[in-house]
Parts: structure tokens; C-alpha cells; sequence
């Protein structure tokens, strides 16, 4: 199943998705994930709202830090010096960067696989 499998959320359709697999970007040995969700109270989104949100407020602030200037090449510019940022995606290790040719902010193992087990999501061994 693709990512569509995070529906699996809604109990009904939980249900009706036991055992399959899907593709998602929360695993639980990433402790930066589990330290916000600890600190949540209880009142949590999902932890992939929670995670992607993170990282993506994460970036802003550090490239706008960097950024030479308030415009949008400056933006850019402070961006692409944004390095090795840990992030609450992906399993742990994986990291938040930019540089001048690469754009693609994650990298490491951001892709995990889980399944669904009599309602609950649970990660699936390598």
C-alpha cells in the first residue's frame, strides 16, 4: 500500500487495512520525533503532522538566520548553507540540508515501513 495507508488512522477504515503494509516517514528509534511527542502532553497531532511540521519550521528559521538579505534570492542563498540539521522524519541519523545543486532537504533513511496490527501502526523490521 502507498502512503495511503496513514487512513489507517480513522478506526473504521483501520480495520479494514489490518495487515497491510504502507510506506511512511515516522519511525521509532528517532528520538528527536519521540522528545517532541513526549513533550506534547497528550495533545498531539499525528506524529507525522508533528514530524513534518518540525522540520519544515526548522528550515525556514535557519535559512531565513542565513540569509544574507530578506529577498528571495537571499532566502535561497541562506537555504543552501543550512547543513546536517537533524530531523524528526525518517529513522534516526536522518538529517535536514541544502546546498547549491541539491534541493532535496532529507537525506538518509526517511522511507519506513509500517504495517497495521488490530489498530495500531507499527514499524516493520529491516
Amino acid at each position: 500500500m502507498n502512503s495511503a495507508g496513514l487512513r489507517g488512522y480513522d478506526p473504521s477504515y483501520g480495520a479494514e487495512i489490518d495487515g497491510w503494509v504502507y510506506v511512511d516517514m515516522v519511525a521509532d528509534d528517532n528520538r528527536l520525533l519521540a522528545e517532541l511527542r513526549a513533550g506534547r502532553d497528550g495533545a498531539s497531532p499525528s506524529p507525522m503532522t508533528l514530524a513534518v511540521g518540525h522540520d519544515l519550521g526548522q528550515l525556514v528559521a535557519e535559512g531565513l538566520a542565513r540569509a544574507p538579505e530578506l529577498t528571495r534570492e537571499g532566502v535561497r542563498d541562506g537555504l543552501e548553507l543550512v547543513k546536517l540539521l537533524p530531523a524528526a522524519e525518517g529513522r534516526a541519523g536522518t538529517t535536514l540540508s541544502f546546498g547549491n545543486w541539491d534541493h532535496g532537504a532529507l537525506h538518509g533513511e526517511y522511507l519506513v515501513l509500517r504495517q497495521w496490527r488490530g489498530g495500531t501502526s507499527v514499524e516493520v523490521a529491516r
